[in-house]
């Protein structure tokens, strides 16, 4: 695992998390990888800065927020944008959870609590290494 130490990735993610302590956690991950993080605390943030003039290259999504869940949001994501990534960051694990996100757009999941291996293994699938 000692390969996975220094992996950096160009690209700008967009993480939507409503959790203080979760969105320290995968920001500071993120971050040392080299990427440029931005963070939305539900839904409607996420909309509003998704909307605004900066490109994302990954979108990390978590599903239940107040406000606006992860599922929600993504379909109106898609209303615009069919083409960004939006990956689940989710503690709902079931096989259910999975086809739902799949249905409304999403093109990755990752449970929670968040591993790097994982992390790592979605960013190799939608960003350029370094």
């Amino acid at each position: 695992m000692g390969y996975l130490m220094n992996v950096e990735f160009n690209g700008n993610v967009l993480v939507v998390e409503d959790n203080p302590v979760n969105q320290i956690v995968i920001r500071s991950q993120l971050k040392k990888m080299g990427i440029d993080v931005d963070v939305a605390g539900n839904g409607q943030e996420a909309l509003d800065i998704f909307g605004k003039d900066k490109t994302y290259n990954l979108i990390f999504m978590d599903l239940q927020m107040p406000v606006m869940g992860g599922i929600e949001c993504t379909e109106n994501i898609r209303l615009d944008d069919q083409v960004v990534p939006i990956v689940a960051v989710t503690a709902n694990v079931t096989d259910i959870d999975r086809q739902n996100c799949k249905d409304c757009g999403m093109n990755g999941f990752i449970p929670k609590p968040l591993q790097r291996d994982f992390l790592i293994a979605e960013l190799d699938k939608w960003l350029e290494r370094k």
